[in-house]
């Protein structure tokens, strides 16, 4: 038998926590890829200019078996006012606890079996296109936490580290996606240092570079596409490069600057 939970704000709850009602099937749909190219007159085919993930779909079939009548109504009011709120929220499943999907739900009708049965498919559409780990790199990578499962990319046995104070060092990344700021992905770089600091990941050839001295007192931080400086917005004071993250091992060196401490923090993402 398979959960389905509902998480807001961090706090979860499970729809059988509603009397009567059980899961049956927990289904999410293939990526949904959406190509870009070009066709001229003049030549064959197409030429490709690249593609992204689209929305998707996660399908949940519950059913509602209820004592009478009367509670049968009442669950159905109580699955409506779980499923249906105002605005968009995470699921998770227990058969994959790991892995979270941002969603909006889709009107449904139930299926009468009986007058105190019914059969409820959901459709929830993936508004990001994916699903993101439930924990963070800065989160402890142990399966205890219940936070993280087999089958998420996590190396047992790796020294995966978000924390640093060289200026060489490597960032894991386990999930299947590249994680890019630029197409909202969450990414937090903080950096405590003294000097004019260069963050150049070597593997994707994204580096940023710090225009302003800093002390060791400051503290840097590169968060989706902004630079902040002390909690201020400092663009100004950056060369506007998004750092990258390409799945598996990212190299990255921190020159200009010494004293260095440096964290990053991001969930994994998976097609």
């Amino acid at each position: 038998m398979s959960e389905l939970y509902i998480e807001r704000g961090g706090v979860f709850k499970s729809i059988t926590e509603i009397e009567g009602v059980s899961v049956l099937a927990f289904e999410k749909s293939s990526p949904n890829q959406v190509s870009y190219s070009t066709e001229g007159e003049k030549f064959y085919g197409k030429i490709p200019n690249g593609h992204k993930f689209g929305t998707k779909s996660v399908s949940v079939r519950l059913l509602l078996k209820a004592k009478d009548y009367q509670d049968y109504h009442m669950a159905l009011e109580e699955i409506n006012d779980m499923i249906f709120q105002d605005e968009e929220y995470y699921i998770f499943s227990s058969t994959y606890p790991g892995v979270k999907y941002l969603v909006e739900p889709q009107p449904f009708k139930p299926s009468r079996e009986s007058n105190i049965v019914a059969l409820i498919d959901l459709e929830y559409e993936v508004v990001k296109g994916f699903g993101e780990s439930r924990g963070s790199t800065l989160d402890p990578l142990t399966f205890d936490t219940e936070l993280w499962q087999t089958g998420q990319g996590i190396l047992l046995g790796e020294d995966m580290q978000y924390k640093h104070k060289t200026n060489t060092f490597r960032i894991y990344n386990a999930g299947s996606l590249t994680v890019d700021p630029e197409k909202r992905h969450d990414l937090i770089i903080t950096l405590t240092c003294e000097g004019s600091p260069r963050i150049w990941n070597k593997t994707t050839g994204t580096a940023f570079q710090c225009n302003r001295y800093l002390k060791k007192s400051d503290k840097l931080v590169l968060k989706s596409i902004h630079c902040y400086i002390n909690n201020n917005l400092s663009s100004r004071d950056g060369n506007h490069v998004v750092i990258k993250l390409k799945p598996g091992w990212n190299e990255f060196e921190i020159s200009r600057c010494t004293n260095i401490d440096v964290s990053f923090d991001f969930p994994f993402l998976y097609k």
